[in-house]
């Protein structure tokens, strides 16, 4: 039911950065599973608001990261439940993952108990899109990723500069 995407079939490799082809990483419906089985876990357990994360960056390349989709969502939530005062907030949607790395500065957030990387490794991979985009995020915030080694952080620094100067 999930195939197609390497994120859901891990017979699939997920495409570096470099390999322009982040469409692949898009999971059909993929919000609005998560909303559905959200809802349902709200309603029995007394909650009445879903947060979700989509960022600015996201509305590029995944249909189901648009404000419209999400108003649309909301009132799926409220016609197929009993639960009518149940919300659906998306605060980042029109936030940067740059904004959104300063803002969890200010508020001092735990980032090395946070995963970004499409694979499913020990490590972050450093080559998928999340994981650059996480990493350029850290950058230019003037903050090393907590998460990252060392060495892949040195590496990707040096390769950045290297980018930079061609």
């Amino acid at each position: 039911i999930f195939g197609g995407s390497p994120l859901t079939d891990v017979t699939m490799e997920v495409p570096s950065q470099s390999a322009q082809n982040q469409s692949i990483t898009v999971v059909p419906y993929r919000n609005t599973f998560i909303a559905m089985i959200a809802a349902a876990y709200c309603k029995a357990n007394g909650f009445n608001i879903i947060y979700m994360g989509p960022t600015y960056e996201d509305l590029a390349n995944y249909e189901d990261c648009r404000p419209v989709f999400f108003e649309a969502l909301q009132q799926l939530v409220l016609l197929a439940g009993t639960v009518h005062d149940l919300e659906i907030r998306t605060p980042f949607i029109t936030t940067t993952k740059q904004q959104i790395v300063q803002i969890g500065q200010m508020l001092q957030v735990p980032y090395e108990n946070t995963w970004t990387c499409y694979k499913g490794e020990v490590e972050p991979c450093m080559e998928c899109d999340a994981c650059r985009e996480r990493m350029e995020s850290f950058r230019v915030n003037g903050a090393r990723d907590p998460i990252v080694s060392d060495d892949k952080w040195d590496k990707y620094m040096d390769e950045f500069v290297t980018e930079k100067t061609e």
